[in-house]
């Protein structure tokens, strides 16, 4: 048998762990070296890179990237039900990703297929804006600075 393909590592075995663990976050490459370094177990960047790579290949983990910020990673392998495509949702203040499942969009993605000859990718599409708490927020700080 090839060692080079049976071969598992710890730091694999830890980082595919911890995505496990945070199935519902999308978490950059740089959080997960400084969650390790916090850890006791620092495992190098290359290293993570290198791991999370194998594992989008797989199909393990999904890959979300968005303009102008860190690649996201999101453990989607098992029988989690983030495997279908989806879109996202990106708040300009806060930075927070959210997934968007809407029949809605989908539909605009097969009009956009059906009429223009040209196929969205869901896990790269991302909308972007202001989320629901980064709103009341900015509406609360309005009216306290109204009523002063």
């Amino acid at each position: 048998m090839n060692k080079k393909s049976s071969y598992k590592t710890r730091q694999k075995e830890l980082i595919l762990s911890f995505l496990r663990k945070n199935n519902e976050t999308h978490v950059t490459a740089a959080y997960i070296c400084a969650y390790f370094r916090t850890c006791e177990a620092p495992i190098g960047v290359t290293t993570v890179y290198r791991h999370l790579d194998k594992m989008v290949e797989s199909g393990l983990v999904q890959k979300i990237v968005t303009d102008g910020e860190a690649t996201c990673y999101q453990y989607i392998g098992d029988e989690h039900c983030m495997r279908h495509a989806h879109f996202h949702l990106k708040c300009l203040s806060c930075g927070k990703l959210i997934h968007m499942e809407c029949k809605l969009v989908q539909e605009l993605a097969e009009h956009i297929h059906e009429e223009h000859n040209f196929d969205m990718q869901p896990l790269r599409t991302t909308f972007y804006g202001t989320c629901d708490a980064c709103s009341r927020s900015s509406r609360q700080k309005a009216e306290t600075t109204a009523t002063l």
